[in-house]
């Protein structure tokens, strides 16, 4: 389903309504389990609309996806976003999140029964609560603690985006990304050893009732600290206690730091050469992990399987690169499924597969028309891998945006220095070194400035040559 709000296009899966399903029967079937349901509904949307119109007030294209008990903000800028702006759009979800649901919380408050009156006495004999109490538990969830649980600094929350923005501009992109993912994971461990219990679950709601809200709630106290010792009893019924909602967003937390962490230990920069060294040989896109991680024998059948009738079989455990099988099907006139093929080319999973160094296959260009006007970022070495693809044969628009994608999920210069090559490629110089002096300031490689064939476009600008001196150490 897709529709706008406030201009920002929304893409609602239809995995969004079953997790909404799945919130109201957790909660109990009931009606304070469909006004939990639908506030976190609503309070999804607003914590995206909060990135997505401060990304759009930088000048970025926005749009919103809304999926299984999750949202995203995607956003595309023509030239990368300062560290602030980035800062401002990841703090500006949870606090919208936050601020919308303060004047919820007051109104109903203000029409709970006080303590004491015939209406709170009759809440206590019977058991039940009123709509104003439903819709003020559901914006405590969904609006309050939902917004403060994503400000936390851990990975891949809002909160940690920040740190990590932080730390990277002090200790440079490796350094400070490694030591968020590692504070990350440190705080993980000291909570999975902590554990959750039904006590700890219950605290936030005694710290609220005793210490913001006073008498007026008194009447719910019984059924308010019961609650939830009653989820956590229906949450033991299910494997794994996959549904505690702390536990599941630390689990997130460790499991993306984690991977992430992997990513980034095999992507390490390497040392700078010594005296004498092997200087690397000029290419658009350096030996990336894929190819590095790739036996003989892969890049060998694969390199063969370009030649007209020459498909070698693959090791077991590998398979054609999807770039490889479109150009087959293309070749043999069936264009739609090389649509699929490459369409399909950033997905996680599936057989792993090595692609050339794009400059060494011209026949990539007639496979980049087939892309699909929006594209998904998916697995992070494959997104790498077709960015290497647009810089040399996209367009000026489809690399900056794809580029701003992965860049905001990845953080890394390599991107950077991907999107500089292929903006010099089509001839967009000045968008060219603003993404350049970035990269330079997150990780400064003069080798790939003298050697990369796509950034030679770049050799005359004065400018370009200010930032090699500066890359080199220079004054």
């Amino acid at each position: 389903m897709r529709f706008t709000v406030l201009g920002i296009p929304v893409k609602m899966d239809f995995f969004f309504v079953i997790g909404l399903v799945m919130i109201w029967s957790w909660a109990g079937g009931n009606r304070a389990g469909l006004f939990a349901a639908v506030l976190v509904g609503v309070f999804t949307l607003i914590h995206e609309l909060g990135h997505a119109l401060t990304a759009r007030r930088f000048g970025a294209r926005s749009a919103i996806t809304l999926n299984l008990l999750v949202g995203w903000a995607t956003y595309a800028a023509p030239r990368p976003l300062t560290r602030r702006q980035r800062n401002l759009i990841g703090l500006a979800g949870p606090l919208t999140q936050i601020v919308v649901a303060l004047p919820l919380l007051v109104v109903t408050y203000l029409v709970l029964p006080e303590s004491g009156s015939p209406e709170a006495l009759a809440i206590l004999r019977t058991g039940t609560t009123t709509v104003a109490f439903d819709v003020w538990q559901g914006a405590v969830w969904a609006g309050i603690i939902i917004g403060l649980l994503n400000l936390l600094p851990l990975w891949p929350l809002d909160g940690g985006h920040v740190v990590d923005s932080f730390l990277t501009g002090a200790l440079g992109e490796h350094r400070g990304r490694r030591a968020m993912l590692i504070g990350t994971l440190v705080v993980v461990g000291v909570v999975a050893v902590l554990g959750f219990t039904a006590s700890g679950i219950e605290a936030p709601y005694s710290f609220v009732e005793r210490e913001v809200v006073g008498a007026r709630l008194a009447p719910y106290s019984a059924l308010y600290r019961s609650l939830p010792s009653a989820v956590w009893e229906q949450i033991r019924h299910f494997p794994g206690h996959v549904l505690d909602f702390p536990l599941l967003l630390i689990v997130f937390c460790g499991l993306n730091s984690f991977l992430a962490l992997q990513r980034l230990s095999r992507a390490a920069p390497t040392s700078p050469a010594s005296p004498g060294a092997d200087v690397r040989e000029p290419s658009s896109v350096p030996r990336s992990v894929v190819e590095i991680s790739a036996p003989p024998a892969v890049v060998q059948a694969e390199r063969t399987g370009w030649l007209p009738g020459t498909l070698a079989p693959f090791p077991s455990g590998w398979a054609p690169s999807p770039w490889l099988q479109a150009h087959l099907q293309m070749r043999a006139g069936h264009e739609s499924e090389a649509r699929v093929l490459v369409a399909h080319a950033t997905d996680v999973g599936g057989p792993r597969w090595w692609l050339p160094p794009p400059e060494e296959r011209p026949e990539l260009a007639t496979l980049v028309p087939l892309l699909p006007p929006t594209l998904e970022v998916g697995d992070h070495e494959r997104a790498l891998v077709l960015l290497g693809v647009l810089a040399s044969y996209g367009s000026a628009d489809q690399i900056a945006s794809f580029g701003v994608l992965l860049y905001n999920v990845s953080h890394e210069a390599e991107t950077l220095y991907l999107v500089a090559g292929g903006l010099a490629r089509t001839g967009n110089g000045d968008d060219a070194m603003m993404w350049l002096r970035r990269a330079v300031q997150d990780q400064p490689d003069h080798l790939r400035l003298s050697t990369d064939r796509l950034l030679g476009h770049l050799h005359g600008r004065t400018d370009f040559q200010h930032l090699l001196v500066e890359a080199r150490g220079g004054p």
